[in-house]
């Protein structure tokens, strides 16, 4: 029995240890970029990405999206999704074309970065382009990182943008 044990823990430890490994090989920084179309007019789509605070009408993952402190002259908002907690500062907004957001970091987060949101007319809808230009510290996170892929929250935020319209959207990374 004893010896089942030892090798169940050891097998769980050379798991971890290959995906520390595997994480030491991928690169710090990473950008990431996904888009939709909409039929939705551009300043429709502006309005509810605008409302940072409305977001938990319509994304199922944010439970909570409440004004803080603004820093540096900008607004900030403090948001909860899938169980995380993080301060975002709007870093720039011009109506109704662009908006950029960067994860308020003290230093002490394994994570942060931007995502810049571009919206641009196509007809009478709108392509919505999220960038995302982040970066992971810590080497576990990067493995689970490029697991889920690097644009599974982009793409999430989309097809919840997408389903707030009444449409349905498949994000195309580009």
């Amino acid at each position: 029995m004893l010896r089942v044990v030892l090798m169940v823990v050891s097998g769980i430890a050379l798991i971890a240890l290959a995906a520390w490994g595997y994480g030491l090989t991928l690169p710090r920084e990473h950008r990431a970029v996904s888009q939709i179309a909409l039929s939705a007019p551009i300043d429709s789509v502006w309005k509810v990405i605008r409302d940072v605070g409305g977001v938990t009408a319509w994304h199922k993952d944010f439970t909570r999206s409440d004004p803080a402190p603004a820093r540096n002259g900008h607004e900030v908002w403090t948001q909860e999704a899938a169980g995380q907690t993080m301060a975002i500062e709007l870093v720039e907004v011009t109506a109704p074309t662009r908006l950029v957001t960067e994860i308020v970091n003290d230093g002490s987060a394994p994570w942060g970065g931007r995502w810049g949101y571009e919206l641009r007319a196509s007809g009478t809808g709108t392509v919505v382009t999220i960038t995302e230009d982040g970066w992971v510290g810590p080497a576990l996170f990067r493995t689970m990182m490029k697991l889920r892929g690097a644009h599974a929250t982009m793409d999430a935020y989309l097809t919840s943008l997408a389903k707030r319209f009444g449409e349905t959207a498949t994000p195309a990374h580009v």
